[in-house]
């Protein structure tokens, strides 16, 4: 019995999804709809009492519902943030659309902020079923059939994945993920199938949705023509006219999206966080390239021998990069290249997304998050080296493409957490065929006999869960002896405050402006009219340091200046949790956020009093003029 599909089994038609479906997926989906109905019913005041599981679905709310009452396409601005000079936000309207697609049905029966409520806390679980069908399709070119539903379990539990299809998460990622995987599985079949020219289209539509949806998809493109490329180079599969058009179909898309999200006299502006003119002049680059390649070679056939292609690719790939470090020299800086370096002391490096995998001072900490996280990369790795070197022709190029993105993914994992989700995705492929192999030495050592039927079913279940559960038990293991006293839950949950803010007759009358904690921000603007100083978003640059160093003074006079300057009829402070230890003095040095916190407040700051069930948590002032 083979353990991989064989060479003559990737058919010209495998690019359609029907002829892969079979009835035995519908186990991992049923099994995941069970899971997420579980985690509701574990925790049923998520959905009613209409809780979002972080700060980006309270603005991304807001912002359609700002959509569709002031019908303004263009209107980048974040909500009432940076009181009063405002901000503008780094998203795109794609995944804008989705959620207003799914408030549609609701709309009959409640009010629109009701309507995109239930709409971004459902989106992402939906996303979750597709993504898992959308993995099962992709890799039917690489996998077994029977061993397709195994991997439908394996992705279960992945710990990043699930994080990012939270119910409650009313955010972008998991369509980019959604995205991110069914354009692995159309590149694995332009890879492994006979030239199909909606594929190639495909593919390259695909690649600039995910673009126009977040710029961090530069690197998810980047394996994809990697691996093309590779292929290109040493089989001429693709050919120099696919590759011409899935890179020219992937500019097109570009070129639509950015004359779709911006207006007409703002096409040529260049911003490194959102899709921008400098993104659409990159991507003609490939595009220019393989129609030159294919020209040259029509007209020079000895071009296309494999040391004068070399040359050509290496030429134009150093050629594009200078031509791009000298028109946009801030490209290769990444998308924060823009951020105020005093922005990333106080908040961004705070982020938990963004924190490195690897740390000197915590040891533990970072072994259990690698285990968590990665612990599958340990098998995975042996066993890509083996299926390159054991398969042969267009599927070893499948390999080599998902090999190219556990190269990539893994070490942006250890830089950068929120890589993790790709890495995941990639390495339980080769995972799956390794837990293949396990379920085959069973079947072989059991046999088929009636009498050892169900010691068999008995020893593949455990297979399955060992394999599944291993590095979730070894990281919940580790993480039992790490030490984590520095560590301060969150003990401030905002909701019942922000909702208070929004019902108080006297508070919620009309709009104020708000200082309060920097991730405290989105959801009193959800929850309430008023304004607010600080979101935790990279272009809120002066409304980040102003709260920093509202709370952080240690001269009153500088905190009554920020004040003073915007306007601040209310300051907020949370009593406990995470944030307010970025407040704290050392030493002597009391701040202002000290100081309130011990009910030592300056003479122009009268304390406002709220109920009972408020105190604990939060404290509210009233700014005397």
């Amino acid at each position: 019995m083979t353990l991989l599909r064989p060479e003559t089994g990737v058919d010209s038609d495998s690019d359609t999804a029907p002829r892969h479906l079979q009835p035995s997926w519908l186990f991992p989906v049923l099994l995941l709809i069970l899971l997420q109905i579980a985690m509701v019913w574990r925790n049923p005041a998520i959905l009613e009492n209409q809780y979002l599981s972080d700060p980006d679905g309270y603005t991304r709310l807001a912002r359609v519902e700002a959509l569709v009452e002031s019908g303004d396409w263009f209107d980048k601005a974040a909500v009432r943030a940076n009181s009063p000079y405002g901000t503008t936000l780094h998203w795109t309207r794609p995944f804008d659309i989705l959620l207003l697609a799914g408030a549609m049905p609701f709309l009959p029966f409640m009010t629109l902020k009701g309507a995109l409520y239930w709409s971004g806390a459902l989106i992402n679980p939906l996303l979750h079923i597709a993504s898992l069908i959308a993995l099962m399709w992709a890799v039917t070119p690489l996998l077994r059939r029977q061993d397709v539903p195994y991997l439908g379990v394996l992705m279960l539990a992945l710990p990043a994945v699930h994080s990012y299809f939270d119910i409650g998460r009313a955010d972008h990622h998991g369509l980019i993920l959604f995205l991110f995987v069914v354009l692995v599985g159309l590149c694995l079949r332009a890879l492994l199938a006979g030239r199909n020219a909606k594929v190639l289209i495909a593919a390259g539509l695909t690649g600039a949705l995910l673009m126009w949806v977040s710029v961090e998809a530069l690197v998810t493109i980047g394996v994809v023509l990697l691996a093309l490329s590779a292929s290109w180079l040493v089989r001429d599969w693709p050919s120099s006219v696919d590759m011409a058009i899935i890179s020219g179909t992937l500019w097109l898309g570009l070129l639509a999206g950015l004359i779709v999200e911006h207006p007409p006299d703002n096409l040529l502006s260049v911003a490194y966080d959102a899709l921008s003119a400098v993104h659409v002049f990159i991507f003609v680059l490939p595009a220019v390239f393989f129609v030159a390649v294919h020209s040259t070679e029509g007209r020079f056939p000895v071009w296309a021998q494999l040391p004068r292609r070399l040359s050509l690719i290496v030429l134009g790939a150093v050629g594009a990069s200078l031509l791009v470090a000298a028109l946009f020299p801030q490209f290769f800086g990444g998308p924060y290249v823009d951020v105020n370096p005093r922005v990333v002391s106080v908040w961004l490096d705070k982020v938990q997304e963004v924190r490195a995998l690897i740390s000197a001072e915590r040891p533990l900490r970072s072994l259990r998050e690698i285990v968590f996280l990665l612990g599958h990369v340990i098998v995975a790795i042996p066993v890509l080296i083996w299926l390159i070197r054991t398969t042969k022709g267009s599927e070893r190029q499948g390999w080599v493409l998902i090999a190219i993105g556990v190269g990539v993914f893994v070490p942006l994992t250890l830089y950068q957490a929120r890589w993790a989700t790709y890495a995941e995705f990639v390495m339980v492929i080769p995972y799956a065929v390794l837990m293949g192999f396990a379920l085959d030495a069973i079947q072989r050592q059991l046999g088929a006999g009636n009498a050892r039927r169900f010691l068999l079913s008995v020893s593949r279940a455990l297979v399955v869960v060992g394999f599944t559960s291993v590095f979730l038990l070894l990281g919940a293991g580790l993480h039992r002896l790490e030490a984590s006293s520095d560590f301060v839950a969150k003990k401030c949950p905002l909701t019942p405050m922000a909702i208070h803010l929004g019902e108080d007759p006297e508070l919620g009358s009309a709009s104020r402006r708000v200082m309060a904690f920097i991730f405290d921000g989105p959801e009193i603007v959800y929850r309430s009219p008023h304004a607010v100083v600080a979101t935790p978003y990279q272009r809120n640059t002066a409304g980040i340091l102003d709260t920093y160093d509202f709370f952080a003074a240690t001269e009153e006079a500088r905190a009554r200046d920020i004040v003073d300057r915007r306007g601040i009829e209310l300051v907020l402070l949370c009593r406990h949790g995470n944030e307010s230890q970025r407040y704290r003095g050392k030493g002597s040095g009391r701040t202002v956020y000290d100081r309130l916190l011990s009910g030592e407040a300056p003479a122009w700051l009268r304390p406002w009093p709220l109920p009972d069930h408020l105190v604990g948590n939060h404290t509210l002032f009233e700014v005397i003029r």
